[in-house]
């Protein structure tokens, strides 16, 4: 079994790609997919659905900054009135190409 590390390595590699990747810089996008993992409980699928959605832009933008980070994601998904259920992330995954 992989490492949560490796992981989320993995799935920062192959969202390298997306809209919002260049805004957050790797070490970021990387240290946001660990959270994901390790504190959230998402499974491989789930992060890469949340980082592949526009979720990731609406956190930056609500942040006000112009490099987000990971406080900043935090902040968005624990906010009841952004809906980030797990109901919508099983809608993301549903959404999402893989």
């Amino acid at each position: 079994m992989r490492t949560i590390g490796k992981r989320a390595l993995a799935i920062a590699y192959r969202t390298s790609n997306v809209y919002s990747f260049d805004r957050y810089g790797a070490i970021q996008w990387t240290a946001i997919a660990v959270m994901l993992i390790r504190y959230r409980g998402y499974t491989d699928q789930e992060v890469e659905a949340i980082l592949r959605s526009k979720w990731m832009r609406y956190a930056g933008d609500a942040s006000g900054r112009k490099h987000p980070i990971l406080d900043d994601v935090i902040r968005y998904l624990d906010n009841p009135n952004n809906g980030c259920t797990q109901e919508e992330v099983d809608k993301l995954v549903s959404q999402t190409n893989f």
